[in-house]
């Protein structure tokens, strides 16, 4: 991927590792993993709405690469509005035909879980408690709109499988919360697929991986990052204590992503393979390391997909 991303970079070596950069920090990886035939059920509706929006009957993705860039846009804009909520209408697409000639020549979450992958860069992996609650709807706190939800994320998946995600994968039984039961169950099982099973395996299988998990007031959730990631400087929102906390953690990921190895020393940060735990942040600061709680038995399930059929 180097080599087709970065055309005019010149390694110092040949001992020098692939990748232009030594250290990554992502924030909840998130994607939507697509089936062959929900691959080609998407195909074909780009290539509708393609023809739809410029007036011209397109068969071949060669004719829309042809495409002037506001009839794309449009398409883009039209697909992701037809989306339906807690969705993602654009992730990575196997091809397995092209083996490891394709950009993704198989699931990210199974080359994530085999190992197949840059492991010598040092990662820096968070996510936000509770973070399913983000994209599921209101619908989904019943098992007959929970498995409607499913079946929205994968429409080509027969009934019998979206039964087992729901009755035996994720069942009711086992969230006893009372009113909130179906959607806490439906909410752990978004982050699972989503992101959940992403940030485990990172964690888990690279050979320098840090971790981090956010545990703040809802209402400062979107704020918190945006001024940490976006905006950078000074934290204009919140009290003295608000400022000082978004400033530490802002910190602590440009020591990272500067210094790496050192830096992450420096930020008091623990490795992830010495005792699998996690830096703990909320809206009174650092509270410690605890265990990776998104770590997930049910991440086998989604790294395997039994549910597709390869052809």
């Amino acid at each position: 991927m180097t080599r087709h991303l970065f055309r005019h970079y010149k390694r110092p070596s040949k001992h020098y590792q692939l990748f232009p950069f030594r250290s990554a920090i992502m924030q909840s990886p998130t994607f939507q993993p697509m089936v062959i035939s929900q691959s080609k059920l998407r195909v074909t509706k780009i290539l509708d709405k393609a023809s739809e929006l410029s007036g011209i009957r397109i068969t071949r993705l060669a004719q829309i690469r042809k495409l002037p860039f506001k009839i794309l846009r449009d398409v883009n804009t039209a697909l992701v509005q037809e989306s339906a909520y807690g969705t993602f209408t654009f992730g990575p697409v196997v091809d397995y035909r092209k083996s490891d000639k394709s950009y993704v020549p198989d699931s990210p979450l199974r080359r994530l879980k085999s190992g197949k992958m840059e492991k010598n860069l040092n990662i820096l992996v968070g996510y936000r408690k509770n973070e399913g609650r983000f994209i599921i709807p209101s619908s989904a706190g019943t098992d007959q709109g929970f498995q409607a939800h499913l079946a929205n994320i994968f429409p080509s998946v027969s009934r019998r499988d979206i039964r087992f995600m729901s009755d035996l994968l994720y069942p009711i039984s086992d969230y006893s919360d009372g009113d909130q039961s179906g959607m806490n169950r439906s909410a752990n099982a978004l982050q699972d697929l989503f992101m959940g099973c992403n940030v485990h395996y990172l964690l888990d299988f690279m050979e320098r991986s840090y971790g981090y998990v956010l545990d703040t007031a809802w209402s400062n959730r979107e704020n918190y990052l945006e001024k940490i990631f976006v905006r950078g400087g000074a934290v204009p929102w919140g009290d003295s204590n608000t400022k000082r906390v978004a400033m530490w953690l802002q910190a602590v990921f440009l020591q990272f992503g500067m210094f790496a190895i050192e830096g992450a020393q420096e930020a008091k940060l623990l490795p992830y393979h010495e005792n699998r735990t996690v830096m703990l942040g909320t809206d009174d600061g650092f509270m410690g390391f605890v265990p990776n709680s998104a770590t997930s038995r049910q991440c086998r399930y989604w790294t395997y997909a039994p549910y597709e059929v390869i052809t």
